[in-house]
């Protein structure tokens, strides 16, 4: 079965995952400049970290002209976590 995925709908799909699974996310901004957004990802299950104890580091291109948030990196592998490998698994 293939599902086709807008992306009101990939994060329709992951935010519901998260919930049913008990999945607590924190965001933490580092910085925001002129160019570039910077922060890391807190995920916790039952008051307790989930995956790597320091966070997962994002950072975005941001275009100001436009509003608009550009991907650029990620530190460490968010998605080798078990619960986003069941996830790609789940959308196949």
């Amino acid at each position: 079965m293939n599902i086709i995925l807008t992306e009101n709908r990939f994060n329709n799909v992951l935010d519901d995952l998260i919930k049913k699974k008990g999945i607590e996310v924190d965001y933490l901004y580092f910085s925001h400049n002129m160019d570039k957004l910077k922060g890391t990802v807190y995920l916790y299950k039952d008051g307790k970290i989930l995956g790597y104890k320091h966070g997962y580091d994002f950072s975005y291109k941001f275009d100001q002209r436009f509003g608009s948030l550009t991907y650029l990196s990620h530190f460490p592998n968010i998605e080798n976590l078990d619960i986003f490998i069941i996830f790609v698994y789940y959308l196949k």
